[in-house]
């Protein structure tokens, strides 16, 4: 699983603020419900095979079984990859977190914040 490993050694707060810097953004829709997203991806291929196999008929169970097994599979083991990839985020944030200096980080905040002020203010 080797897109599992790659995926754990992109989980570092330096490659995400990286990504979020100079990344891109996902060509991705997500339009509709999650069930309605899952119920057309069943459509979509249900009509695929019909097509391509004139035999094939998505009321006939063992078809259906099988492609149901399969996006079960899938939905677990990407479940398990999420839950994994989280799990090694938040230990990678709290870590850095750990390591920061607070009293250093509030005074820079505080710094921002008050010329941010005297700017607006005109001064």
């Amino acid at each position: 699983m080797s897109e599992l490993s790659e995926m754990l050694e992109r989980v570092k707060l330096d490659d995400m603020i990286a990504y979020l810097i100079r990344g891109t953004d996902s060509k991705i829709e997500h339009i509709g419900t999650y069930e309605g997203r899952i119920k057309e991806s069943y459509d979509k291929i249900f009509i695929a095979l019909e097509e391509m196999f004139p035999a094939a008929n998505r009321q006939d169970d063992g078809l259906y079984g099988a492609i149901l097994d399969f996006s079960i599979t899938h939905s677990e083991v990407y479940l398990e990859m999420g839950l994994i990839l989280g799990l090694q985020l938040y230990k990678n944030l709290e870590q850095k977190y750990q390591s920061f200096e607070l009293t250093g980080l509030q005074s820079t905040i505080n710094k921002n914040w008050f010329a941010d002020r005297e700017m607006e203010n005109g001064r």
